[in-house]
Order: structure tokens, then C-alpha cells, then sequence
């Protein structure tokens, strides 16, 4: 199964759970979709600045990352798995 980092709300020790990532179901791709691994992530200032501060951070003010979680990091080299039949 894929693995992934989420952050569930304040603080570096709010990333994954008891300092593992989380496992989770592999998608299927529809026909207009594609399904990308991710190789590699860039973590920046924005990032930085979410764990610091939460559900303070403007962009996800009062968000409750108990119940929906965040994924860190939006500089990507991906490689794709596998490719809808429209694309």
C-alpha cells in the first residue's frame, strides 16, 4: 500500500501518526485522470510557516486537521503510473 505524511494539525510531531506514515488505499484511474508517484517533494517557506502555526495559518484558518488533514510540500518530481484511456 502507499504510504504518506499527513499533518494533522500544530507542530512537526503532528506529521503522520506516532511519527510513521499513514498507509492508505491504492486509487484507480478514471478515464480523464492519471496517476502520478511522487518521487521527490520541496518543503518551503509557506510550509514551514503551516506547521508553526496551524490552524492559525491564513490559508487554513480554523481548518481541523484532526478530521482533514494536510499534505505538506507542493514542488513535486512525480512519475506517472499509469494514464486514463482519454488521455
Amino acid at each position: 500500500m502507499p504510504l504518506e505524511w499527513l499533518f494533522f494539525g500544530n507542530g512537526i510531531e503532528s506529521l503522520g501518526v506516532n511519527g510513521r506514515p499513514t498507509e492508505h488505499p491504492m486509487p484507480t484511474c478514471g478515464r480523464n485522470q492519471l496517476i502520478a508517484r511522487v518521487d521527490a517533494i520541496g518543503i518551503c517557506a509557506s510550509d514551514a510557516k503551516m506547521v508553526t502555526m496551524g490552524p492559525r495559518y491564513p490559508l487554513f484558518f480554523e481548518r481541523d486537521f484532526r478530521t482533514d488533514p494536510a499534505r505538506l510540500g507542493h514542488e513535486a518530481a512525480l512519475t506517472v503510473m499509469s494514464v486514463g484511456s482519454e488521455l
